[in-house]
């Protein structure tokens, strides 16, 4: 344990880098297969998101300053262990948010990012919902109608529309068939939830990519349905022109093609935390 969080550690047997890895919105425990896999190619730590799996304290996803903070504490139990030169920072889809914003605190020495989207949650899940709408068949005018209903709710966070209004229409939207791909609340938002979606949903990633000045590798599934693959990787070269990009083609937001993690993003991963740009 570090504190309230439980973690699992991989440490070098001779000097070499080790990882810190950062979760997604969705699995935030050590059992994600991405972060179990982490500790059979490199030296690493993973650990479950504060008041989740073993870990305690209140929980923190969606709150990436707090997942920022849990991210250094870590960072600085793995600076003191023998064998360690240096410490890198793994973050998959929501932890790939976290990473450059804890980058400071951490005083990470590189980064790895896994499907980085360059745009604010709100945006990105708007993209992800349509897609998997269009996906499983749905209409036009169903993914159209989701998206008013995402936006409502978003009206009602930012004080646009009242409680009333967005529950009873969230009522009558739970009887379309689409609904389950919607991804949004069965109720409307009470305040404290209306604080809770805009620190979340209002994020703006663009800022703390700009100040990203370590070494950095950027990989993407070309098969994302939840991110804007291109536009993000605009951003960051907006920013970063020579930033390293693995794309995987057929890849999906997990790196997946054809059932298992790509091994090309293995290999190169492997490669550029041992030797890499900073070899």
């Amino acid at each position: 344990m570090i504190g309230e969080l439980a973690v699992t550690a991989t440490l070098p047997r001779r000097p070499a880098p080790a990882l810190v890895a950062l979760h997604g919105a969705d699995g935030g425990t050590r059992e994600h297969h991405l972060l179990r896999r982490l500790h059979e190619l490199i030296p690493v730590v993973t650990f479950d998101r504060r008041g989740e799996g073993s870990s305690g304290g209140t929980p923190s996803v969606g709150d990436f300053q707090r997942q920022a903070d849990d991210a250094a504490a870590v960072t600085d139990w793995l600076r003191e262990q023998p064998n360690v030169t240096e410490v890198g920072c793994w973050g998959f889809s929501q932890g790939a948010w976290v990473g450059p914003i804890a980058l400071r605190r951490a005083r990470f020495d590189f980064l790895v990012l896994v499907a980085s989207c360059a745009v604010a949650p709100s945006e990105q899940m708007r993209f992800g919902v349509s897609m998997h709408l269009r996906r499983a068949g749905f209409s036009d005018a169903d993914v159209a109608e989701a998206m008013r209903l995402r936006r409502l709710v978003e009206a009602q966070a930012h004080g646009e529309a009242t409680a009333n209004e967005v529950e009873r229409q969230l009522a009558v939207a739970q009887a379309a068939p689409w609904w389950e791909l919607a991804y949004v609340p069965e109720h409307a938002l009470t305040p404290d939830g209306c604080a809770e979606w805009t620190r979340e949903m209002d994020f703006d990633p663009e800022p703390s990519i700009a100040a990203v000045d370590v070494p950095t590798l950027l990989v993407y599934g070309t098969d994302d349905p939840w991110l804007p693959v291109e536009t993000s990787i605009d951003v960051w070269r907006r920013h970063h022109p020579s930033v390293e990009v693995l794309t995987i083609q057929g890849g999906s937001h997990d790196l997946i093609v054809n059932g298992r993690v790509a091994q090309a993003y293995e290999d190169r991963l492997v490669d550029w935390v041992r030797l890499g740009p900073r070899a």
